[in-house]
């Protein structure tokens, strides 16, 4: 509606995360539909990104969730892994982010990315600067 002239429906950024949330639970079907979902979800990103809306902590977390789409291998780490570098070069990293990280990707991964070898991983322990666009609660 908004592309055919009704600027009283410009999406927000929640419209946006809400058809990446719809993409990223659809990696429990075949992977025609992921293959499909996938594309949509990096549609709906790059749309986001070069709209007036800024993406949010909600909108990384979804896009590493909808790694999951891909098959395993290079190309689903590289979308996880610059998901989440955008998100901390964004300072938008929490602990909702931190957690669909690591529900998302091999632990050796996840583990890379934050900088921490073993042990628990808590937001605090994390460079500040990874989190400075978020509210208190980290």
């Amino acid at each position: 509606l908004y592309e055919e002239g009704n600027k009283g429906v410009k999406p927000t950024v929640f419209t946006y995360n809400s058809v990446l949330n719809a993409c990223a639970t659809s990696a429990e079907f075949d992977m025609d539909v992921r293959s499909k979902a996938f594309e949509i979800a990096i549609r709906t990103f790059n749309e986001l990104r070069n709209s007036r809306e800024k993406p949010d902590h909600v909108t990384y977390g979804r896009m590493i969730q909808c790694s999951n789409l891909l098959p395993e291998g290079d190309k689903r780490n590289a979308v996880l892994m610059n998901s989440f570098k955008m998100c901390c070069k964004e300072g938008l990293l929490n602990s909702y982010v931190l957690r669909d990280l690591q529900e998302s990707a091999q632990e050796s991964i996840w583990r890379a990315l934050v900088g921490v070898s073993d042990g628990d991983v808590n937001i605090e322990d994390l460079p500040a600067e990874w989190s400075r666009g978020t509210s208190k609660k980290r």
